[in-house]
């Protein structure tokens, strides 16, 4: 019968083997390297390679906007190591660039720059991703981020326009480009798109900002000429980044009388023969809300302006001046019963307009010796009443006796 012998381990073998164990499994640690999750959820690898910067460009994007991870890395270890891959790993945004064309292989104590492009959601927030570089044989390093998105564009608002557009009148608008974003703009250009049978000119075609920082505002100005009612669309172009944005704001053009436009207004006219010629005197007012510039009055054909007042020079008229005295002469032919006063002056924008005002024209005066001969005329050719009595008194008279003649004369026969 054989005896079967227990050999006994001494317990520390055992400890020095579980040892041994945890060790090897630090150092080695055994993973499936084609399975990208279960790499990365390694926490015990460690890496020999540095972030030592990172930017994204732009700082803030817009809703599906194109950006670039600019990355700098640095091999902080004691050999070579070779860069497997490069990526990001979160919510919100996609790397759009081959990321196994990043393979490199960086020295010890040497930095390389990587590049990778994206595309983020179309959903305003702030997201927190993370950078991940896989490297051969030093495990992989994560780096968290951010990335902020907005929503808000570029705006275009009125400061001034005229309260209503006059056909064939140049009227000026005043456009405000403001950026309300968190970030500068840049290439900001605005320009207009009509149709060119509804206004006889637009200038300018176009206006260039260039970049606008956060929070600021740039105003252009631009000079209508419509004809008739129209829609004129203004177009805002702007970057992100490389990215284009556009914002589209229609104005209706309706055209009607302008209330706040100047109103020159002549009264106390009055028209004095001065033998040859004539003279015009009066007061002007301005009954409207804006100035009157480079106010003119003269005559008008018939009438043919002579010195010394051919033309009155007001200037400007403002609207609280509500009388400057003018004097005009002029000379016109006997038979002209009214002659037209023209008056001109320019608007704020610098269009010229033109009102007339008809004065009529006295009888025409005459000399001492003209006046008591007509006189003399006039009261020949009246017969006062009284003697019209006694002539006709001495004709019935005349006429009896004339008859008791003939009577008596009958008789006699």
């Amino acid at each position: 019968m054989n005896t079967l012998t227990k050999s006994s381990i001494h317990p520390s073998f055992i400890l020095c083997i579980v040892c041994a164990c945890i060790i090897m499994g630090i150092c080695y640690p055994v993973v499936a390297a084609d399975n990208e999750d279960v790499y990365l959820a390694s926490p015990d690898r460690i890496s020999s390679i540095a972030v030592t910067s990172l930017s994204v460009y732009p700082e803030v994007l817009a809703p599906l906007d194109h950006g670039t991870i600019t990355v700098t890395l640095k091999n902080i270890g004691t050999s070579a190591v070779k860069i497997e891959s490069i990526g990001v790993d979160g919510r919100g945004i996609s790397v759009t660039n081959d990321i196994e064309n990043q393979r490199n292989t960086i020295g010890v104590g040497d930095t390389r720059e990587f590049t990778l492009s994206f595309t983020v959601s179309g959903e305003e927030a702030i997201y927190y991703p993370s950078l991940f570089i896989r490297t051969r044989d030093s495990g992989y390093t994560r780096y968290p981020f951010s990335i902020k998105v907005e929503k808000k564009e570029a705006q275009i608002s009125f400061i001034t326009r005229s309260s209503s557009f006059n056909p064939g009148v140049e009227s000026s608008i005043t456009l405000q480009i403001a950026n309300p974003r968190s970030h500068e703009i840049h290439s900001v250009q605005i320009h207009p798109i009509y149709d060119p049978l509804a206004f006889e000119r637009i200038t300018p075609n176009g206006v260039y900002i260039g970049s606008l920082s956060a929070g600021s505002a740039s105003d252009v100005v631009f000079a209508l000429t419509p004809i008739r009612d129209t829609t004129i669309t203004f177009v805002l172009e702007y970057m992100t980044g490389d990215n284009s944005h556009e914002v589209i704001y229609e104005l209706s053009i309706v055209l009607g009388q302008d209330k706040k436009i100047a109103s020159p207004m002549i009264s106390n006219v009055m028209v004095t023969n001065m033998g040859s010629s004539y003279r015009v005197s009066g007061s002007i007012s301005n009954a409207g809300l804006e100035d009157a510039n480079g106010l003119i009055l003269t005559s008008k054909t018939p009438a043919t302006p002579v010195y010394p007042d051919k033309e009155y020079v007001v200037g400007v008229l403002k609207p609280n001046d509500f009388s400057r005295t003018f004097t005009l002469t002029f000379e016109v032919d006997s038979n002209v019963q009214s002659v037209p006063v023209l008056i001109t002056y320019k608007d704020n924008s610098g269009n010229v307009h033109e009102i007339e005002y008809m004065a009529d024209i006295p009888p025409p005066a005459f000399t001492s010796g003209e006046n008591m001969a007509q006189q003399a005329q006039a009261e020949a050719k009246t017969i006062p009443s009284h003697l019209l009595i006694m002539i006709g008194c001495i004709i019935i008279i005349l006429a009896g006796v004339y008859g008791i003649y003939r009577l008596v004369q009958w008789k006699s026969d």
